[in-house]
């Protein structure tokens, strides 16, 4: 164990050799280093040991999983981040592919963009899962025209970014502009109260999820709130809401926060 982090590379080499050979039973030992270890070779050299056993051994799979994910995401070494990675992918370990696919778009030491390019590789074609299509609806706000711009603004702004993030697809302009028009033929509110009219939006079938806000003013401050919510259900998306606050002149500021943040409740 203490070779692990010896400056020879052939002595660390042969260290890792013997420790692979004794199989499960270094398995503890290792798994304290790999968390423990003020030595980030040390770290990476047991992650790397750890992963080949448990390709023979599912319940050390099990517990080295969510190992591999904390130190995917949180150790400050990019080689300890690359192995980590590395391993989630030669265990497939299809819970962490989301972690892969952001290391793999975000992390700031190409090693790691490597490692989680190869891993993404081994993991596969992602499972087929139900497309998100989203339809956003116009935002609520008072009645004075100064209001009304900013909704509309807003409303706008929402969809051109969601458009762009690629997390969703979101419903064309037309299609909802269509809608409110045979809903208004028919006498139906956009709005049921303070919540969208889902039962009668849901008879168009144009998406599976809602976006809808407000933008609120009270005194000098304003609060804009974006939520989300599934059709299907009837129930909003669990953490999909947001709510920023401030002043007029910080509402391009704010707009921009409220919908950055509504887009990572995507991922």
């Amino acid at each position: 164990m203490r070779a692990l982090q010896d400056p020879w590379p052939p002595l660390r080499d042969q260290a890792q050799n013997d420790l692979s050979r004794r199989g499960s039973a270094a398995a503890p030992a290792l798994l304290t280093a790999a968390s423990a270890s003020t030595h980030a070779l040390v770290r990476a050299s047991a992650l790397r040991i750890l992963v080949r056993t448990a390709l023979a051994d599912p319940p050390l799979r099990n517990q080295l999983s969510p190992l591999l994910g904390q130190a995917a995401r949180r150790d400050d070494a990019a080689l300890v981040r690359a192995e980590a990675i590395a391993g989630v992918g030669n265990l497939q370990i299809q819970a962490e592919r989301r972690l892969v696919q952001d290391l793999l778009r975000a992390d700031a030491d190409p090693a790691v963009r490597q490692a989680a390019r190869r891993a993404l590789e081994k993991l596969g074609a992602a499972p087929a899962t139900q497309s998100v299509v989203v339809a956003v609806l116009p935002m609520q706000t008072t009645s004075d025209p100064e209001a009304l711009l900013l909704g509309a603004q807003l409303t706008e702004y929402v969809a051109a970014r969601l458009s762009g993030a690629k997390d969703c697809e979101v419903v064309d302009s037309k299609k909802m502009s269509a809608a409110f028009d045979e809903m208004r033929k028919m006498g139906k509110a956009v709005y049921d109260g303070d919540a969208p009219n889902v039962p009668e939006l849901g008879r168009f079938k144009i998406a599976n999820q809602l976006v809808y806000g407000s933008i609120q003013r009270e005194n000098l401050v304003y609060t804009i709130v974006l939520n989300r919510l599934d059709v299907s259900t009837l129930a909003l998306v669990p953490g999909a809401a947001v709510t920023v606050k401030g002043y007029r002149g910080e509402l391009d500021q704010l707009k921009e926060e409220a919908t950055q943040r509504l887009i990572e409740n995507f991922r």
